[in-house]
């Protein structure tokens, strides 16, 4: 299944755009900077004060791609993802609930679900195509890519694949110790249509196979030492392996190569991606 890698968006520990990523992943020193809180212009400012870090993060990332990509929200299908989902949320509640008075805040509440951040979204861009969540612990990434390409594939139609987790608190960092937040979001689309012929960073087709190795084959090593450790336990931090592939086709490396990503899905089950640079895309003007 092929398609076109149109527009990305990042917000992480120490940049807040794709440029400022490749920035780090070209410099590779250490990374003290703290991460800071997106404010994303998408969202009217009364509704941006209500909404949780979770959606202000996947909101952010969403504009970011679709405005590389020169397109408009509103054409695309979208799938968004989280391998834990708003643990702030999630940790208010609990504590609210244990308590005496147990009275939720309604805000938070209608904020605690999945698709929250797809609502919002939805709201602020005007946007009436199907949205999916897909939540699938540390499978999550490649899960949520394969939904995206098959719906790319099916509907012929551009889709923002949106991947957001945030730091853990307290009670819930001995299960998922992840300690910075991070937001990347993909435009995709079909190849060879007018979206990805004007603007495509890449193609990239994505094939899964049965795995020929007794136990779960690690993931690829990324470039930026500064977040491996991030790398290793955030579900959307894996999707860093394909953005390094990405900074390095655009820094002229190996352009007139194929690079391939070897990724796990689940035991027994391994995925291959294929990423070709587009030598029409920005990195070549």
């Amino acid at each position: 299944m092929q398609v076109g890698i149109a527009g990305v968006g990042a917000w992480g520990p120490g940049f807040s755009s794709l440029d400022e990523y490749f920035a780090l992943h070209n410099a590779d020193t250490p990374n003290d900077m703290q991460v800071q809180q997106p404010k994303p212009e998408r969202i009217p400012s009364r509704e941006r004060r209500r909404s949780p870090l979770m959606v202000k993060l996947a909101v952010e990332v969403a504009d970011q791609a679709c405005g590389m990509a020169n397109i408009e929200p509103a054409q695309a299908h979208s799938v968004f993802m989280s391998g834990v989902g708003d643990a702030d949320i999630t940790d208010y509640m609990c504590r609210v609930l244990s308590g005496p008075d147990k009275l939720l805040s309604p805000t938070k509440f209608h904020n605690s679900v999945h698709n929250a951040a797809a609502g919002i979204w939805s709201i602020s861009t005007s946007c009436e195509k199907p949205a999916t969540f897909v939540a699938s612990m540390e499978n999550s990434f490649v899960t949520a890519l394969i939904e995206s390409v098959v719906q790319v594939q099916t509907e012929s139609m551009p889709v923002l694949l949106v991947m957001t987790d945030i730091a853990m608190p307290e009670p819930f960092m001995p299960m998922h110790p992840i300690d910075q937040m991070l937001g990347v979001a993909l435009l995709l689309t079909p190849v060879h249509s007018s979206q990805s012929d004007a603007a495509c960073l890449a193609t990239m087709n994505i094939e899964t196979q049965a795995s020929s190795q007794a136990q779960k084959m690690p993931w690829p090593v990324v470039n930026a030492s500064s977040l491996q450790r991030l790398y290793e336990v955030s579900p959307t931090a894996r999707s860093l392996c394909l953005l390094d592939t990405l900074a390095a086709s655009r820094d002229g490396q190996d352009v007139t190569t194929q690079t391939q990503l070897q990724l796990p899905l689940s035991e027994g089950i391994d995925c291959t991606l294929s990423i070709h640079k587009n030598h029409h895309s920005r990195g070549d003007a």
